[in-house]
């Protein structure tokens, strides 16, 4: 084998608008010969949804990069579903409604694949941060992983993209307990590669028409970026793609980690790239700036408050004592005496208010979190809030 056919490949297609960002996915993907990849599979789209906003917010994988991507996985034989558990703990639905996505989804008819929703696998990692998670057993119930990433800057890893990702497979507040578990940017940097090595995505299509600069998913700006990247290796296609915007991969923490553990090309000199070249930036994006969870101590403290600011909570008016949210709870935390009562082993997935056929199920919110919870879901209604 020639060192040429060893390398990764990626393409970057230009795409001045989303009006055209239907061809330019189809042409990246036929770049890299995955077209095929779809045919009599059930192929699972993840995409990037990390708060209810707007598509011109930038903050999303946008609609009608979805859209292309359903429509040609349908056109190729393949079944799509749509995944995601949203940035937003327990609100998962209302995020895709507020985003566009879930519109998207309802008009190409597709699957929509609430993650939060899910049965849950505890799924053991032989990782450098983490020991096991629980996973939605979907994943392991569809043939073809494809991530569908927003190119964004992100306060703790300096770029995000295909790799980080992943976190959204993780359900409810557990991904709150990565950050805590891994509470510096390089910790991060290897909790990403440990979720990328337990559950391996077959492709990556980087929403990078409108890419987000100066911050994460609160401080960030919107910047025409005009391209959609593709590639089999996720390291790869993150690698090429922040040098698109000025950062070198070797400043992100998990493309520094993932290609060191093998599971993809992160040095530009392993990567073969069809059409935009990396040598000629799109952006020279503008980097987070000072951000207090980058100390361990913080993002310890911020964290644990984020992932145990609700609590799930039944309405007993409503309830019709039918046991659901005891047969879905993955730790076995709830009981019914006779009313369901949540214990202290509850990994707040909320997998019982997203299925409690009655909807009596709420999410309850420590009183001084609150002013902070509605800050963070401003957009949306909080009819599931106690």
């Amino acid at each position: 084998m020639t060192r040429e056919n060893a390398k990764s490949t990626v393409a970057v297609r230009e795409c001045a608008g989303y009006d055209g960002v239907a061809e330019a996915v189809a042409a990246a993907l036929a770049d890299i010969r995955q077209l095929e990849t779809f045919r009599g599979k059930r192929t699972l789209l993840k995409v990037n949804l990390m708060r209810a906003t707007p598509p011109e917010q930038a903050r999303t994988t946008h609609p009608e990069l979805l859209r292309a991507m359903i429509r040609i996985v349908k056109e190729h034989g393949g079944t799509p579903l749509v995944a995601e558990s949203a940035g937003i703990i327990g609100f998962t639905e209302e995020c895709f409604e507020a985003s566009g996505l879930g519109a998207v989804v309802q008009q190409e008819e597709a699957e929509l694949v609430n993650l939060d929703a899910q049965d849950m696998r505890r799924v053991a990692i032989d990782g450098k941060e983490l020991r096991s998670a629980y996973l939605p057993a979907i994943l392991w119930e569809c043939d073809v992983l494809v991530t569908l990433p927003k190119l964004k800057t992100h306060t703790l890893t300096t770029f995000t993209g295909a790799l980080k990702n992943q976190v959204g497979l993780l359900p409810g507040g557990s991904k709150c307990a990565i950050h805590r578990t891994a509470s510096t940017p390089a910790r991060l940097g290897e909790a990403v590669a440990d979720i990328n090595a337990a559950v391996p995505f077959h492709l990556g299509v980087m929403d990078g028409v409108v890419g987000l600069e100066g911050g994460g998913s609160v401080k960030g700006k919107p910047v025409a970026c005009g391209i959609v990247g593709a590639s089999t290796d996720l390291v790869a296609l993150d690698a090429v793609c922040c040098a698109l915007v000025g950062i070198a991969p070797e400043e992100v923490p998990t493309t520094v980690a993932a290609a060191a553990r093998g599971i993809g090309r992160g040095t530009l000199a392993d990567i073969r790239v069809i059409g935009r070249q990396p040598t000629e930036p799109v952006a020279s994006f503008a980097r987070p700036g000072p951000e207090p969870k980058r100390n361990p101590l913080v993002a310890k403290a911020v964290y644990r408050l984020r992932e145990q600011a609700l609590w799930p909570a039944v309405v007993r008016s409503e309830c019709r004592q039918c046991g659901t949210c005891a047969e879905v709870c993955p730790v076995d935390a709830i009981t019914l005496d006779p009313w369901p009562t949540v214990a202290r082993s509850c990994i707040y997935c909320f997998a019982c208010r997203e299925r409690c056929p009655a909807g009596a199920m709420r999410l309850s919110c420590k009183w001084y979190l609150r002013s902070a919870f509605r800050g963070r879901a401003k957009e949306l209604p909080l009819r599931h809030m106690l």
